[in-house]
């Protein structure tokens, strides 16, 4: 004969994440920074991970569910780059979002020849430390 009845069950559909938000990009001399938003919606179901895309390029960076950010090096200067970035949960990986272009660039260097010595000085102007000159000085920005 039958058993005694059980509780009853409630069933929570799991779907994949959607897609994450505020996907902004930051470019750097051959480089670039991704952050992001988790998703509104996380499918039912915990993040694991996320996958950030590259193009150009093709290049792929995953990180885990902790991580909102990736940071890819090796880009080439002067060309534009947009990213995607997908948010995965045990169902799989939703939708991804896309990132606003950037271009990476090189730091400005300058070079320095004061008429005192002649000698010729290349600094990058982020750690540039110079001394206060008794001549004028030639600036040339690259």
């Amino acid at each position: 004969g039958p058993g005694p009845v059980s509780s009853p069950a409630t069933a929570k559909p799991r779907t994949v994440p959607q897609a994450p938000t505020n996907v902004k990009a930051e470019a750097g001399d051959g480089e670039a920074t991704v952050t992001w938003s988790a998703p509104a919606f996380d499918g039912g179901s915990a993040i694991t991970g996320y996958s950030v895309t590259s193009s150009p390029g093709d290049l792929k960076v995953e990180v885990s569910d902790k991580v909102l950010s990736a940071a890819f090096s090796g880009l080439f200067n002067g060309v534009s780059y947009r990213f995607t970035v997908a948010a995965a949960n045990e169902a799989g990986s939703g939708a991804s979002a896309q990132s606003n272009a950037v271009t990476p660039a090189a730091r400005p260097w300058f070079l320095l020849r004061t008429s005192l010595c002649g000698a010729l000085w290349t600094s990058n102007l982020r750690s540039a430390r110079l001394p206060r000159p008794r001549t004028p000085l030639a600036v040339w920005l690259r």
